[in-house]
């Protein structure tokens, strides 16, 4: 920032410092300083990134392309591998980690505890949908006996565990 600039609380005043977040020119009458640099006073009130708050289009585009791709990798897990249960342990941690980028790159790398939630809910949806539609065209099931067929099974558990919280780690620890 340059020198001269006329203070964005108190135009007659001019500064060569700048905001530490929105880069707003303040004077040192202005300025807010803290622990992570000086800031104006809209910023140093806090309020949120915008990065952690996404909207309403950002969640529903996320919402479309994680429930799209948990079904395509519910399947994977729950039907393809249904058989091996290390890979499938491995194949879980990786599918939470695939919901998770699918909902970043689609809310435009959007974070916050609603994509913690909605990746964590696609992440176990997936894995539950796909699960009960195996089960249930093995045999004369109905939708609420295969989903506690699921639910009893110790490894199931493990596998739906695994790849929601990795979902949700990968949303947090970006």
């Amino acid at each position: 920032m340059s020198a001269d600039q006329p203070c964005s609380c108190r135009r007659k005043t001019t500064t060569a410092l700048c905001c530490a977040r929105c880069n707003k020119p303040i004077c040192p009458d202005c300025l807010v300083l803290t622990a992570a640099g000086q800031f104006c006073r809209d910023c140093s009130k806090g309020g949120g990134l915008a990065l952690l708050q996404p909207d309403a289009k950002n969640l529903a585009l996320a919402a479309v392309a994680s429930t799209a791709a948990s079904l395509v990798g519910g399947w994977l897990i729950m039907g393809l591998f249904g058989g091996f249960g290390f890979f499938r342990l491995w194949g879980s941690f990786l599918y939470g980690l695939l919901i998770a980028e699918t909902a970043l790159r689609a809310s435009g790398r959007k974070r916050g505890i609603k994509m913690e939630i909605l990746v964590g809910i696609c992440s176990g949806m997936g894995i539950m949908v796909m699960g009960v539609l195996r089960i249930t065209s093995l045999g004369d099931l109905g939708i609420v006996d295969a989903m506690l067929i699921i639910l009893q099974k110790p490894w199931d558990m493990i596998i739906l565990s695994v790849a929601v919280l990795s979902a949700v780690a990968r949303i947090r620890n970006l």
